[in-house]
């Protein structure tokens, strides 16, 4: 059994800026309108964890992630931002929000560098993320 290439495509990285840009706007609103009890901030750490865990499983690993590895990031991040949040919720929000600005920061430089084009991504907009021809 050989593993597959990690592989980006250009599609996927413009939709995580999208993501992550209304998650930013949607944090930033909780952050300044609401003060959650320790159950709620638990509950808002695990949704980040989850958020976060998708982003990090495909910049780690690519499109062509495994089911298994993208669940085990997903746990600990879920774990770590949930514990995280019951703690400080505010504290896990701003870093929470700090490393989404900077990962939208690298997309949108690696996009700019890559002139729109990720590397792996031969489909461009016309299929789907995963380009059959490479496997």
């Amino acid at each position: 059994m050989t593993e597959s290439p990690v592989y980006y495509t250009t599609a996927y990285e413009i939709r995580i800026v999208k993501t992550l840009c209304v998650f930013i706007a949607a944090n930033g609103i909780i952050l300044l309108s609401f003060t959650l009890n320790r159950l709620q901030a638990a509950g808002l750490g695990m949704i980040h964890g989850y958020i976060m865990g998708m982003i990090l499983s495909y910049h780690v690993f690519g499109i062509t992630c495994k089911k298994r590895n993208r669940r085990i990031i997903i746990a600990l991040g879920c774990g770590m931002l949930g514990f995280l949040a019951a703690l400080d919720w505010r504290f896990e929000t701003g870093l929470v929000l700090l490393c989404s600005l900077l990962t939208v920061a690298a997309a949108l430089w690696c996009l700019h560098r890559d002139k729109g084009k990720v590397d792996g991504d031969y489909a461009a907009f016309l299929e789907d993320d995963f380009d059959l021809h490479l496997v």
